[in-house]
């Protein structure tokens, strides 16, 4: 449930979410790393489907998926980017990013053009629509972050991004089987 006074973390808020459901994960942290990990874990997955439902409302809004939201972001930094880099770079499979390419094209938001040097190659590219429906995307965007993050002030903002990058770096040494990092 999401706390109506300031959170100063010296109470729990239970494993019900703020429509009245069970947490998914409820007591998933207690046998393993503590209350006050499990406690850690609610509040960021709590955070994270947040996140997902914000995100998705103004993309939506915007008549996109995220992945295509994405993909107008990565095509824009990179003009002319082979499709079989942009599937690497959004981690879908080939087959995927040509639906979503056809359906981004049918909406006039992208053109693919093959590669004059090698005819093996399909570059994408943004057309007039697709750069303004990423400028539209751009500012929304730009609002969830300052309504989210950009309320917390700067040290927080710093404190934040050093535990996000500690909790990737231990989840990256613990499914690559090296030994995980705990920092106090």
């Amino acid at each position: 449930m999401l706390c109506t006074e300031k959170c100063r973390g010296d109470h729990t808020h239970g494993d019900i979410d703020d429509a009245g459901s069970m947490h998914p994960f409820e007591g998933i942290g207690s046998g393993y790393a503590g209350p006050i990990a499990e406690r850690v874990f609610s509040a960021f997955f709590r955070a994270m489907r947040i996140h997902g439902q914000t995100l998705f409302r103004a993309v939506g809004e915007k008549g996109l998926y995220p992945g295509q939201a994405r993909c107008l972001w990565i095509v824009h930094r990179n003009a002319g980017i082979a499709q079989r880099e942009l599937a690497d770079r959004l981690h879908v499979a080939r087959p995927t990013i040509t639906v979503m390419l056809q359906k981004m094209e049918k909406a006039g938001l992208i053109m693919r053009r093959v590669d004059e040097d090698d005819q093996r190659l399909t570059r994408i590219y943004l057309t007039d629509e697709g750069m303004a429906v990423r400028a539209r995307l751009e500012k929304a965007l730009g609002e969830f972050v300052s309504n989210g993050i950009g309320r917390m002030s700067e040290r927080d903002q710093l404190e934040f991004e050093r535990l996000l990058n500690l909790l990737c770096e231990n989840l990256s040494s613990n499914s690559t089987g090296t030994e995980v990092h705990e920092h106090k």
